[in-house]
């Protein structure tokens, strides 16, 4: 007998489990897009990447820009073919530790300026270095904090075998 009312169960993990998916593509994006700003630093003729990096004295502020391109980019395509949650949330916990220890060994030696984490973007733009700098930690907190809460979540869904259920 049909009275009229719908019965539908919803899933709370599934909430999670989409923003878990959602975050890891934001993430991926910010990588490709990080490392597209410092390729386009790299490539261009901005003043001040031909000197030695603060932290790796041995290389040139240009050199390590590269580098961490390479090494988001390599992230990013780990991302995308990768499809195990918490392999995914690692990677991204990995490579924010690695941006942050590089931040904190900036501190560490004294260096007083601002991060070049987003490329020479400042110098073609009326966007000051000190802002730039802001928008780069805001990202790095999202990536971390982001990472961390991924991942913590992907290893709780490992451990319970059935979902949970909410009848509405």
């Amino acid at each position: 007998m049909n009275t009229g009312t719908m019965e539908f169960t919803v899933n709370r993990d599934s909430y999670e489990h989409f923003a878990q998916h959602w975050f890891v593509r934001i993430a991926m994006g910010v990588l490709v897009i990080t490392a597209i700003l410092k390729l386009f630093s790299v490539a261009s003729e901005a003043r001040g990447l031909g000197i030695s990096d603060p932290l790796f004295d041995f290389l040139t502020t240009r050199q390590v820009l590269l580098l961490a391109a390479m090494f988001e980019l390599t992230v990013a395509a780990a991302l995308f073919m990768n499809r195990n949650l918490l392999t995914r949330c690692g990677l991204l916990l990995w490579i924010s530790a690695v941006f942050v220890a590089y931040r904190v060994g900036l501190a560490a030696v004294g260096f007083d300026g601002h991060c070049p984490c987003l490329g020479a973007l400042n110098y073609g733009l009326p966007i000051s270095p000190a802002v730039m700098d802001r928008l780069a930690l805001g990202l790095l907190v999202f990536l971390v904090a982001g990472s961390l809460w991924c991942g913590w979540s992907a290893l709780k869904d490992q451990r319970e075998p059935e979902p949970r259920e909410v009848r509405c």
